[in-house]
């Protein structure tokens, strides 16, 4: 079991690297000292995409929504046609980027940074 977790520790570990290397810094940060709403979602689909669900919620909940809300309506219209989604499955994306950046400015301002992670 160690070895798994030392394993994903080091994983994690080059990602952050990879992307210091590649890093673009965010204009909106930068001015006010805050998150933007967008904050975390290259991180987000990294992590989804590699197989690391938690974590990409963590960093942006959005990606995992969008793919749960793509593969719930693809089943959806697969089996009915004519099948149309309900427009709160729309309305809940604005709700959910709002929500996630006062979740993570406000962690920010208590001195919990979730968009950087220490090992």
């Amino acid at each position: 079991m160690d070895f798994i977790l030392s394993y994903k520790t080091d994983k994690l570990k080059r990602m952050d690297k990879i992307f210091s290397l590649f890093k673009i810094k965010c204009l909106f940060k930068l001015f006010t000292g805050f998150y933007c709403p967008g904050c975390g979602g290259t991180r987000a689909v990294y992590f989804f995409l590699t197989g690391h669900p938690i974590l990409s919620i963590i960093y942006h909940p959005i990606v995992d929504y969008t793919a749960a809300v793509l593969i719930y309506v693809g089943i959806r219209r697969l089996l009915n046609k004519k099948y149309q989604p309900k427009n709160i499955l729309l309305w809940l994306v604005p709700i959910i980027i709002v929500v996630n950046c006062l979740i993570k400015n406000i962690l920010l301002i208590t001195g919990h940074d979730v968009l950087t992670y220490h090992f």
